[in-house]
């Protein structure tokens, strides 16, 4: 199952390097290669969980005493579905969420900059200064909140 798996990761991989030749989406390609690869891990999970994630198992079992009565399949498919996805879609969605907040400041800046250069009309001493104090500040904002 592991060997099917890697294959998956490849010809996925492939798919979204070739985006343009192929004519397909990256985004659809990465989210089926993503559930393709999910669905065979716990299909393959009995066989890989005893070696790669035992102490995590176990403290898994620990943790839900009622799942330990459940037969040794099962058990590893809780583990997949309810532990390990859940904590991946928690990563995923902290990356998101990282990566919106800076998109929104990086709009606010570039309206900020760009509403200021239309005020500035005439190159006066003082216009200047204003615009050019305020492009500093709003260049060097984005990386003060992150």
């Amino acid at each position: 199952m592991l060997t099917v798996m890697i294959f998956v990761f490849l010809i996925g991989y492939l798919c979204i390097a070739l985006e343009h030749p192929l004519k397909v989406n990256k985004a659809g390609t990465a989210l089926l290669t993503g559930t393709i690869l999910w669905v065979l891990y716990t299909f393959a999970a009995p066989d890989l969980i005893p070696t790669a994630s035992a102490e995590e198992f176990k403290e898994f079992l620990d943790a839900y005493p009622a799942i330990a009565d459940l037969p040794f399949v099962e058990q590893c498919t809780r583990f997949v579905v309810e532990h390990q996805v859940l904590d991946s879609i928690g990563e995923i969605a902290e990356t998101l969420i990282f990566l919106i907040g800076a998109m929104i400041t990086v709009e606010l800046t570039l309206t900020a900059v760009s509403c200021l250069s239309q005020t500035v009309s005439k190159p006066t001493r003082k216009k200047n200064y204003y615009y050019w104090s305020h492009l500093l500040l709003f260049s060097c904002l984005p990386y003060s909140i992150t």
